[in-house]
């Protein structure tokens, strides 16, 4: 008996050593993300969960490799199998938790399994040495706590292994192991399996990915969950409250301008108008700005650049867990705006200076409708590389004027900036701030700059008075997301039309979100065309201003009134109401109808998407 308790009581030791590692990590993730985090006894008593189910899928899948390798007669070969097979484990823990201890900031979620083969199998292969250059400390923990592991596993198995026989009169304890591990890794008694979503049952918005586990949230993404399927109301009920086929009645005469769409890189409201040590950090854009259509209450759809493209250009929201373009749904069919144009006899362009293949740029905005997509590959001078992430921005946007000036008009064309993006590298004789400023603040700056030069060089081309330019952000500065004082500035961002020639500068106060940039430019433009988007023309903004984002497993949304979060899993509203407007506007049952009408709409737009994904008709 003793020759079967021993070897077990290996296994099981390194069960706990594995649950002990993953809270120093833990720890670790606080102490490092602090600022993103409200921590308290309860989280960490949940996250407890989320450990020992990773642990059970560990146990259930090395147990039947254990067994066979305890049968080895010499201790020495044994031990060394053994401890490479439970030296795995730890390994893969620490990997992704030291990797999530810096692109958590970036983010505000643990790494899926989806990320990591998008960076490993793609151009973004460069961002691990990138990060791993920048912070080489995380790779010093990792290597410590691999070692202390490794350490107390080797003490382990000098003292209790010992080789065993297998016998068939055992085989109803080893089952019963099994068994028991697999109970441990469901973690749950009721149809379904512990899943990530379950984490926003026990936790709020911001603990969420504290009481997860990376490799816990690789594991359950390897196989993405299904999307969730709940019916808040009939579909009949569903379209009247939320239809995201819109129709256009314009009065006036179609025109066709030229379209060019900037992108800025990482550009919240809060770096524009600023200025370090009595220097502007972006002057030219403040300028542009006061130039334009400036709608001051703009939000940008997601947390990532590749969130920015489907909203903007396909009217699609960032309502999953994982970005639309590197979901299960990337492939559906959908209308967009770009294919809108060339059916109308644009030339349609996409500029992004990193390597073909980023982010998918180069294949989702083909499915978009570009006809031209130019990348790194189509800037071949040294020089102008900016050694990690691609060509420097000035350089870029010198190669799209060149091949504007050959496009005959009406053409769309876009540019996506990278230089205020981590690594947020500047050409060297491009230093415009004083002194002390930070590397990212140069970034804005140098982008600031190359946007004036570029404005400079085609003013005077045939084709500038005839365009109107669209100035926005993919999304804000997520590591400045601490400083928030509420959701909205989580997503506040510049969006301006800029068109000297054809539009009066004016700042609209109206909420403007990424999904109602196209509807609003074919109200300008006097379009009489249907569009599959979930956003609105401004004009119908001004009715109905509600913005709705999902993050973490919650719902929020926003207006003047109140602000609103869903917990969807525990089918939990919180409302917080504005008390500036409850001041002005004492009427609280036109108040309440106001709340029960925004929550009929998110739920009727949070139902539609998921129609519309599943069923492939995003784009009817």
């Amino acid at each position: 008996m003793k020759s079967l308790v021993r070897p077990h009581a290996v296994f099981f030791l390194h069960g706990l050593l594995w649950t002990a590692t993953l809270t120093v990590h833990r720890v670790l993730f606080i102490a490092f993300n602090h600022a993103y985090l409200d921590p308290s006894t309860v989280d960490f008593i949940q996250a407890f969960r989320f450990d020992v189910s990773w642990v059970g899928y560990v146990c259930f899948g090395l147990y039947l490799p254990f067994l066979g390798l305890t049968t080895i007669g010499s201790n020495s070969k044994k031990n060394v199998l053994l401890f490479g097979l439970f030296l795995l484990p730890c390994l893969v823990q620490t990997l992704t938790e030291c990797w999530d201890l810096v692109y958590f900031r970036y983010t505000l979620k643990r790494s899926s399994f989806d990320l990591y083969s998008f960076f490993l199998s793609g151009p973004e292969q460069f961002q691990f040495s990138n990060l791993l250059s920048k912070f080489w400390w995380v790779a010093l923990l990792a290597l410590s706590v691999l070692s202390g592991y490794a350490i107390l596993s080797f003490k382990i198995l000098q003292r209790k292994s010992q080789k065993q026989t297998l016998q068939g009169k055992h085989i109803p304890m080893y089952l019963t192991c099994l068994f028991l591990f697999f109970l441990i890794a469901r973690s749950s008694l009721g149809p379904k399996p512990l899943g990530i979503l379950d984490a926003s049952k026990f936790s709020s918005t911001e603990n969420v990915q504290l009481v997860l586990n990376s490799p816990f949230v690789v594991l359950k993404t390897i196989q993405n969950e299904a999307i969730p399927d709940h019916e808040y109301m009939s579909v009949e009920n569903e379209k009247e409250t939320f239809n995201p086929i819109l129709t256009a009645n314009a009065k006036g005469e179609e025109w066709k301008p030229n379209l060019v769409f900037i992108i800025l890189e990482s550009f919240g409201h809060t770096q524009i108008h600023q200025k370090t040590k009595g220097k502007s950090i972006t002057p030219f854009t403040d300028s542009i700005l006061e130039q334009s259509l400036y709608f001051t209450h703009a939000y940008a759809e997601g947390k990532t650049s590749v969130e920015a493209l489907p909203a903007l250009f396909a009217g699609i929201p960032s309502y999953l867990d994982l970005p639309f373009v590197i979901s299960n749904y990337s492939t559906n069919k959908i209308d967009g705006f770009p294919t809108l144009c060339k059916n109308k006899g644009y030339q349609t362009s996409f500029f992004h200076g990193a390597r073909k293949g980023s982010m998918r740029f180069d294949s989702f905005t083909k499915s978009l409708g570009f006809e031209q997509f130019y990348s790194m590959e189509d800037d071949p001078t040294p020089e102008h590389f900016d050694g990690a992430w691609g060509i420097y921005d000035h350089h870029f946007l010198n190669l799209m004027k060149t091949e504007l000036n050959h496009m005959k008009s009406p053409f769309l064309a876009t540019f996506f900036s990278l230089s205020s993006h981590e690594p947020y590298r500047v050409p060297k004789n491009h230093n415009f701030l004083p002194k002390g400023s930070t590397e990212i603040q140069q970034s804005y700056r140098y982008t600031d700059e190359s946007l004036k030069r570029f404005f400079k060089s085609i003013a005077h081309s045939p084709w500038f008075k005839n365009t109107l330019f669209i100035l926005t952000a993919d999304h804000t500065p997520v590591q400045l997301d601490s400083e928030a004082k509420n959701i909205q500035e989580k997503y506040h961002i510049p969006i301006a039309i800029y068109a000297p020639y054809l539009i009066k500068p004016k700042k609209s106060h109206t909420p403007l979100s990424h999904v109602d940039l196209v509807p609003t430019l074919c109200e300008i433009m006097q379009w009489n065309q249907r569009l599959y988007s979930f956003g609105l023309p401004v004009s119908k903004k001004e009715v109905q201003p509600d913005e709705i984002r999902y993050l973490n497993g919650h719902y929020s949304l926003w207006n003047a009134k109140y602000e609103i979060q869903f917990n969807e899993p525990n089918q939990k509203w919180e409302v917080k109401f504005n008390e500036s407007y409850l001041t002005k506007h004492p009427n609280k049952s036109a108040l309440a109808n106001a709340l029960a009408q925004s929550k009929k709409r998110m739920l009727a737009r949070i139902q539609r998407l998921r129609r519309d994904l599943r069923w492939n008709t995003l784009h009817k």
